[in-house]
């Protein structure tokens, strides 16, 4: 089984749903750029591992729950981490244990070809009880901020792949969001959509594309930024990193004038300078200032 970090990336992706619907630039930009990991990440790729091998060696062997000699393979995680990701398999299982003929699958690709042949995703586990009701299981282990189910675009896109991957042979569909370690857990949250609603969202779905693909260099800050891959190279942001350097550069030249300081004459060619002129310019008026500063403070 593929490491959760090999596997291949979506053009677009489930996890990047909410940046790709925001801000349609970000996908082109960040075709190429490395996957920064940190211990935050790193934790959360492990306890998805986890519950993929406690699923599926559940299933293997028919388990109605993680059996108790089940170990891991490889280094073993820490406790609270193997309890918490054992009651979120024990969790699925349960539910599949309670719906005759239903079937029970963890970590299963599902294509959203449909939609773009370049939309593809991996689920964490899910429940088809067939002619009835699909449970969809989204596992987040982070602790910071609540994740919720109810318009959940990572989780609508899973339940689309499956249910399209079931012929959408299901009234209902249960979405569920396993979050153990968040302030304030009082159990798992889930959403209901009938499949009626599940498929209105394949248009929704299509027309986030539709922007990606007819505005390839439009760019909008927001909370989606964050894990955005291509922050660091963003044009956006670079174009704020300028106006601030502006900004430092102004405030020097009316401190010089106020502190009576004659004013550096500006040349005819100052409009045209370029990004890296303006920087190192603002850079050269802010140490300017902070010099002139101590030098009256000394005086007193």
């Amino acid at each position: 089984m593929a490491g959760h970090k090999e596997r291949a990336h979506s053009k677009f992706s489930a996890s990047g749903a909410e940046r790709w619907f925001a801000c349609p630039g970000s996908v082109a930009l960040s075709e190429g750029q490395p996957d920064k990991s940190n211990k935050y990440s790193d934790e959360g790729t492990w306890a998805h591992e986890v519950l993929e091998e406690m699923l599926s060696y559940s299933i293997m062997v028919g388990a109605p729950s993680v059996p108790a000699d089940f170990k891991m393979g490889g280094k073993p995680p820490p406790r609270e981490m193997l309890k918490l990701v054992r009651d979120a398999a024990d969790f699925i299982l349960g539910i599949h244990n309670d719906l005759p003929y239903s079937r029970v699958s963890a970590e299963e690709r599902v294509y959203l070809d449909f939609i773009h042949p370049e939309m593809f995703g991996t689920y964490d586990g899910a429940v088809a009880h067939y002619g009835e009701i699909l449970h969809v299981f989204d596992l987040k282990y982070g602790a910071g901020q609540a994740v919720f189910p109810e318009n959940n675009l990572q989780a609508i896109f899973y339940a689309l792949g499956v249910a399209h991957k079931h012929l959408w042979n299901f009234k209902q569909v249960r979405i569920w969001i396993l979050q153990p370690r968040v302030s304030g857990f009082d159990g798992y949250l889930f959403w209901d959509v009938s499949i009626a609603e599940l498929l209105s969202y394949v248009e929704v779905f299509k027309a986030a594309v539709a922007r990606v693909e007819k505005h390839p260099n439009k760019y909008i800050e927001g909370s989606h930024c964050h894990w955005c891959k291509a922050k660091s190279i963003c044009p956006l942001k670079d174009n704020k990193k300028l106006d601030k350097a502006r900004e430092i550069f102004n405030i020097s030249e009316r401190r010089n004038t106020t502190n009576g300081i004659k004013k550096e004459s500006s040349s005819p060619k100052e409009s045209f300078k370029s990004e890296a002129d303006w920087k190192a310019e603002a850079r050269k008026k802010k140490s300017k200032g902070k010099r002139n500063s101590n030098c009256a403070s000394q005086s007193f």
